[in-house]
């Protein structure tokens, strides 16, 4: 995660739980907005067993977002 920021991850787990079936995920969506989910989202994942070199964004060959690791 060092070279890609907080922003860039928030981003990132929006972009993936925005149309996802997850009933969690469908559910805080739906209370808070995409945004503010993936906010709170991303900073209960910090709480667990936190360290910034596993979490890696992925992209394509054409620098199109393809997905997250978050171990």
């Amino acid at each position: 995660m060092a070279e890609q920021s907080e922003a860039q991850f928030v981003i990132a787990i929006e972009d993936v739980t925005r149309n996802t079936l997850d009933r969690d995920d469908v559910d805080n969506n739906a209370m808070y907005g995409t945004k503010k989910a993936a906010e709170m989202y991303y900073e209960l994942l910090k709480e667990i067993d936190f360290n910034q070199d596993w979490w890696k964004l992925a992209y394509d060959l054409n620098d199109e977002f393809v997905g997250l690791v978050v171990p």
